[in-house]
């Protein structure tokens, strides 16, 4: 009886460390996700404010170039050129571009995997 009885014990004490390991499991990812969550708000938030910062810049360089030139259209279409040009950059290094980004992406997730 002594034999039943002990396996009876270890078969629950076996279920209660699988229930809390997978409640810590599901702990670390929700920890993991907020984590994440709010770095991509952060992040999205400080875009949005660059983006507004970048238009009116771009606007202010436009005008000037403009009165340099004493032609709206040569002060506009020289920053678009400039942009085009960037643009042309930005194709021409794409897929490194992409391998940064992707690293720096996997870098995050494991960093916070380790500072748990």
């Amino acid at each position: 009886m002594e034999i039943k009885d002990q396996m009876n014990s270890i078969v629950k004490e076996g279920k209660e460390y699988l229930q809390i390991q997978s409640s810590l499991v599901q702990l670390q990812v929700k920890k993991t996700t907020a984590i994440l969550l709010a770095k991509s708000a952060t992040s999205l938030l400080s875009l949005a404010i660059f983006l507004l910062f970048f238009v009116f810049a771009s606007l202010s360089t436009a005008f000037y170039l403009a009165e340099i030139y004493h032609s709206l259209f040569k002060g506009f279409a020289i920053l678009s050129l400039f942009y085009f040009v960037l643009f042309i950059i930005f194709i021409l290094f794409n897929q490194p571009i992409k391998k940064y980004f992707s690293n720096k992406f996997i870098a995050l997730l494991f960093n916070n995997e380790n500072n748990d």
